[in-house]
């Protein structure tokens, strides 16, 4: 009897190790499996924290490039991203970042991946180039372009630099000239496809210190907008005249000054022009000294009628400049095929400031100096004519470029 039991209490025994044996079993597999879902999860984390890494990046490269074209894969701290970049038109981008990890080798253990996509609104800078046309550019004798950073002090020295690009939207036959002894320093580029060899045409003494390219999408022509009003007023000073204009916003049907005058504007100027603004020789349209930080922006709408002049004149020894700093003076000329009439800066004019005239041809006579940048439908710089790029004009107030994340989503 005794042995009975003793067997009862074996298997007894034995069927509760078994018991625990399988419980501890699937204890084991469920904790098995619960730790890689919990590897899984981070590792699928770590690819998604890599994707909105790289997505920070592309808006942060769009925002000093609106033509970048995305990233080969790159390393973080977790992992990597590569970026693809689709352009949907001139001014919107489709980017698709792929996250990875441990890294971009699909096969390396604990493999993930996680892809988001964003659409991106990019508004390039107004003034992003030293000279830019909607068709051709020729660089005459001597003539050049370099930039320089009017937040750090005046052009020269070691404050000379290569940035002073020269585009244009042509992809024709010598969209860009350089003349002899021409000198472009910074980039040439033409419009989308087209051939750098038969569109950019220099003379064998000619310089052009960057590469020569062509744009991913047309930059944007737009004549800004003329906002002023109609008037019976007319500035108009003769020889030795002077004046001043305090702060406020004034209107005019034209502007005429006579050699040797000088306009003095002592506070912030905005100014419309509806017809014409000429200035003769050895004039000047500046701030006051009192106010070196002064703005002065002018809108010249060049309404036409019989015997216009050119919409902008400047003659001989004129200077236009607020403080000596591009970035507070702005000179558009707008509207339609009225402003098709041209923009004339004469022989040893000092222009500093920026010049928006994306629908008139615009010509820099001999020994033109300007400080900032020009931008026209066509641009003509004569011989030993200059344009300084101020690089600080492709990040300053509202002609600055504009990166906005309009969509976002994981894939």
């Amino acid at each position: 009897m005794a042995q009975n039991e003793r067997g009862v209490a074996l298997v007894m025994a034995c069927l509760l190790v078994t018991l625990v044996a399988a419980y501890g079993s699937a204890m084991m597999v469920q904790s098995l499996t619960e730790q890689q879902t919990v590897q899984r999860f981070l590792r699928l984390s770590a690819a998604f924290q890599a994707a909105e890494a790289g997505l920070d990046r592309t808006i942060t490269e769009f925002k000093t490039n609106s033509n970048w074209s995305g990233a080969s894969y790159t390393s973080t701290l977790k992992g990597g991203y590569d970026v693809t970049v689709t352009n949907l038109s001139s001014t919107l981008r489709q980017a698709v970042v792929t996250g990875h990890y441990p890294s971009n080798t699909t096969t390396a253990y604990g493999y993930q991946s996680r892809k988001v996509e964003g659409t991106v609104s990019v508004q390039e800078a107004l003034f992003k180039y030293a000279v830019f046309a909607a068709t051709t550019v020729t660089m005459d004798s001597n003539a050049r372009t370099d930039s320089y950073d009017s937040s750090v002090g005046a052009y020269g020295g070691s404050n000379i630099k290569t940035n002073g690009d020269v585009g244009s939207n042509s992809t024709g036959t010598a969209t860009i000239t350089l003349g002899s002894n021409a000198y472009l320093g910074g980039n040439a580029v033409i419009g989308p496809g087209g051939n750098v060899t038969t569109g950019i045409s220099q003379h064998a003494n000619a310089t052009i210190t960057g590469s020569r390219q062509t744009l991913v999408s047309t930059k944007d022509m737009t004549s800004k907008t003329y906002p002023g009003g109609s008037t019976t007023n007319n500035l108009v000073l003769t020889s030795n005249q002077q004046t001043q204009l305090s702060a406020g916003t004034y209107t005019y049907n034209y502007i005429t000054m006579g050699s040797n005058s000088k306009v003095e504007v002592t506070g912030n100027a905005t100014i419309y022009v509806n017809q014409y603004f000429k200035m003769d020789s050895n004039t000047q349209f500046v701030t006051a000294s009192s106010c070196p930080t002064c703005t002065i922006t002018i809108y010249v709408k060049g309404d036409a009628y019989q015997g216009a002049p050119p919409a902008v004149e400047f003659d001989s020894n004129s200077l236009v400049s607020a403080g000596s700093k591009p970035t507070q003076l702005s000179l558009y000329v707008t509207g339609t095929s009225a402003s098709a009439r041209s923009v004339e800066l004469d022989s040893n004019v000092t222009f500093t400031g920026a010049l928006h005239a994306p629908l008139s041809p615009v010509d820099l006579d001999s020994n033109v100096t300007v400080y900032g940048a020009v931008v026209g439908q066509s641009i003509n710089l004569d011989s030993n004519a200059k344009v300084h790029y101020d690089e600080t004009l492709a990040s300053s107030g509202g002609n600055a470029g504009q990166v906005q994340l309009l969509s976002w989503r994981e894939l």
